[in-house]
């Protein structure tokens, strides 16, 4: 579904006619990376965390979506980010209450 929509993307309306459906695109890859992180592939999850295009990374999915921000920070953390994923939550305007958990996790640890 991720390489689908990818390929699709440039016919495919960026208006709020769409919001719902590029929400979606976004919940797939949350599942899917959240899945292999499950499985211990991080390899995977880290490929998986942000697939697809990339229009459904908008501010707006990020603040509505706390827990996918919260993964991608943790699997950047498991991939040798822990500098990236620190940057990338503070980076953030407003942290949603698993966001900040995991901000908090990350600069706790070693």
């Amino acid at each position: 579904m991720l390489g689908a929509a990818r390929e699709v993307e440039p016919s495919l309306s960026r208006g709020d006619d769409f919001i719902l459906f590029w929400h979606r695109v976004g919940r797939i890859a949350f599942h899917a990376a959240n899945d292999a992180r499950e499985r211990g592939e991080t390899a995977e999850a880290m490929a998986l965390v942000l697939a697809g295009p990339a229009h459904w990374q908008t501010e707006a999915y990020w603040r509505r979506y706390d827990d996918h921000e919260a993964l991608t920070a943790y699997i950047l953390y498991e991939n040798g980010g822990r500098t990236e994923a620190i940057q990338r939550l503070r980076a953030r305007p407003v942290l949603g209450g698993q966001a900040e958990r995991a901000l908090k996790d990350i600069e706790a640890a070693p």
